[in-house]
């Protein structure tokens, strides 16, 4: 136990049944301050522009689960009261890089998860005090409680922050000027910025050579593997990298004395966190792989402290620094090997030979379709859908014109710009049967000509504009009817047909005119605002495309879930693939979301319930599915969400 602290001549101090107790406040010159106050300005940030998934709720329970451990442990083993800086710097660490799955963002008083928010802060703070290495402690401890919550939790009940905030724009530009301004400023006043600038230049160079190995992850922002230049470039300028590398390894407390140690200390934790990256298939994994390359070499500190100092000759340095430069770079390699990209599957053959083709009789139209005709219909629409695979996978809008007219052309041109720095999903076809006919064209348009198309779809992710192959999927069935418009003497794509069946062909007329007798008089009012039913369904909000699970739309089930007698409402949610990127960078995909009925007035509860899920939905069934008096639901999506 630590001997007790007496209180400064003219110093403050507290007197508790006649003993007085120091005070210690930090000066506001105290780094830790200004640290406190970059963090807080990103954590205000996160809430505003970034939809962070995180309470302030939480982010109390952290803060305050240190300062009270903090402030209890400095009483009774110092005999001193303490404001609890580095306390309260531990627990901010802690909210600003955990999420709870369920958490959802604008509940800002969520508890959601709050036992792994305090547990973690706990197991952070305590870490300083019960792992110590001649008198200080070894690990950073947020970062030690961290890495010890994801391992032992998993995705399911924790994360660490994405690498991956958002576009650039004036809100990203301000958070990465807070983080880098906030930084230099103070890890040049504590001569720590050899640790950041060592640390930043091994990851980058490291990351290079994992990325020219092919390497991919999945990550819940991101359509498809994130790979290639657009890997490198999201991770070395994230801005969760960049505050690990600011405010994380350059612990004062943590790192060693001198220069040139600390440049060795920075230099292992990128190397060995691109290590440790190598074999991550998911963002998860990667995210915590960088947390752990911290904690191990923080470990292994203490221990190569105690081998006895050994002096080599600087040729044998250089050679087995060569030596183990080969061997990281096969370590790499080898370590990554589970995570490339698929690039094995063989390019779809034949896309460009001429389908079968039947002419149908022409609907409204003057002129039949005759042979001759129908040949070189079907001959501009393989070239124009090989075209359009060229043009996607180059990014080349000029020759997307030669491809494509009226809706189709402005359609092709979004997927460009959604793709805009980052890897693009292309398909190539090729077409075994196609129907053609001739049909009226719209407005005072000349006549268009009708393509159903049968074959086959294979989809390939390129990188970069010189195409460069990421992954490439298996061959699928493909079913599709186009509308060709002629232009210039070619038909070029004009539009994608959604087929829609009137409703009235699945009904007798005598059945039509029973319902319409019966309905006689009754007329449907939109109350959804007025009771509380606040919901937009997600497919196609960005314009409709030919994607099949997402015409199938959502579906509704009522339930009595809390066993009220009230019915409930779950409504299930979708979202084409198409526009993936789109609800990325506008806040996160649609949700299912669960309405509790409170006599007549519904309350969106999906948070709190961990009803609100992000699936390609197609339907919902609710029922009692084991017997236990209590009523299950069970969704229907489109793949494996």
């Amino acid at each position: 136990m630590s001997a007790p602290a007496l209180a400064a001549p003219g110093g403050r101090a507290l007197n508790i049944r006649g003993r007085p107790y120091p005070v210690l406040l930090p000066k506001v010159s105290d780094p830790r301050l200004h640290l406190a106050a970059v963090i807080i300005s990103l954590q205000v940030l996160g809430q505003v522009a970034f939809d962070f998934r995180l309470s302030i709720s939480q982010i109390l329970i952290a803060i305050g689960t240190c300062a009270v451990l903090e402030v209890g442990i400095a009483f009774f083993r110092q005999h001193i009261v303490m404001w609890p800086a580095s306390a309260m710097l531990t627990g901010n660490g802690v909210a600003f890089v955990l999420r709870v799955p369920g958490t959802e963002h604008g509940d800002w008083w969520s508890m959601n998860g709050w036992y792994i928010f305090a547990g973690t802060a706990a197991v952070s703070l305590l870490s300083k005090y019960l792992i110590k290495f001649r008198g200080s402690h070894i690990f950073n401890p947020s970062n030690f409680g961290l890495v010890l919550c994801f391992l032992l939790l998993g995705p399911e009940h924790a994360e660490p922050l994405d690498f991956w905030w958002g576009p650039m724009s004036p809100w990203m530009a301000l958070a990465l000027a807070i983080i880098v301004g906030g930084g230099l400023a103070i890890l040049i006043r504590l001569h720590l910025i050899v640790i950041a600038v060592a640390f930043w230049v091994t990851f980058a160079a490291a990351l290079a050579a994992l990325m020219a190995f092919g390497h991919a992850f999945t990550a819940r922002w991101h359509l498809g593997p994130v790979t290639g230049h657009y890997f490198w470039w999201v991770l070395v300028t994230s801005p969760e990298v960049l505050v690990f590398l600011f405010f994380m390894i350059t612990d004062p407390k943590t790192t060693p004395r001198s220069t040139s140690g600390r440049a060795v200390y920075a230099v292992s934790i990128g190397l060995l966190g691109v290590l440790l990256i190598a074999p991550a298939q998911t963002e998860f994994w990667a995210k915590v792989a960088l947390l752990g390359a911290l904690a191990i070499v923080c470990a292994a500190r203490p221990l190569i402290e105690l081998l006895p100092g050994i002096r080599v000759d600087r040729r044998v340095l250089v050679a087995v620094g060569a030596v183990a430069l080969i061997a990281y770079t096969g370590a790499v390699a080898g370590a990554g090997i589970r995570a490339r990209s698929d690039t094995t599957v063989a390019v779809l053959a034949n896309t460009g030979r001429l389908p079968q083709i039947t002419v149908l009789p022409s609907k409204g139209v003057q002129d039949k379709l005759t042979a001759a005709t129908s040949r070189r219909i079907a001959a501009d629409l393989v070239r124009d859908l090989r075209l359009q695979t060229i043009a996607l996978s180059h990014r080349n809008r000029k020759l997307l014109e030669r491809t494509a007219t009226f809706d189709r052309l402005p359609q092709l041109g979004q997927q460009l710009r959604d793709a805009a720095g980052m890897p693009i999903t292309v398909p190539a076809f090729r077409l075994d049967r196609v129907r053609l006919w001739l049909e009226p064209g719209h407005g005072q348009g000349a006549a268009i000509a009708v393509a159903a198309l049968e074959g086959s779809r294979q989809l390939t992710v390129y990188d970069g504009s010189t195409a460069r192959l990421v992954s490439r999927a298996a061959p699928a069935v493909f079913r599709q009817t186009l509308e060709l418009q002629e232009d210039a003497g070619s038909w070029l794509v004009a539009r994608i047909r959604v087929p829609v069946k009137p409703v009235e062909a699945l009904a007798s007329p005598a059945a039509r005119l029973a319902a319409a007798r019966s309905f006689a008089g009754v007329k449907l009012t939109d109350v959804a605002p007025q009771v509380g039913l606040d919901f937009r369904q997600g497919a196609f909000r960005y314009g409709v495309t030919q994607d099949v699970p997402a015409m199938m739309g959502g579906g509704v089930c009522w339930l009595d879930y809390d066993n009220d007698g009230w019915l409930d409402l779950f409504v299930v949610n979708s979202y084409g693939e198409g526009d993936i990127g789109a609800y990325s960078r506008s806040g996160g995909l649609p949700e299912t979301a669960l309405f509790r009925n409170d006599r007549g007035r519904f309350t969106n509860v999906s948070a709190r319930t961990h009803a609100g899920r992000a699936v390609r939905g197609e339907g919902c069934v609710a029922g009692d599915l084991n017997g236990d008096r209590h009523t299950d639901l069970f969704v229907s999506t489109a793949q494996r969400d």
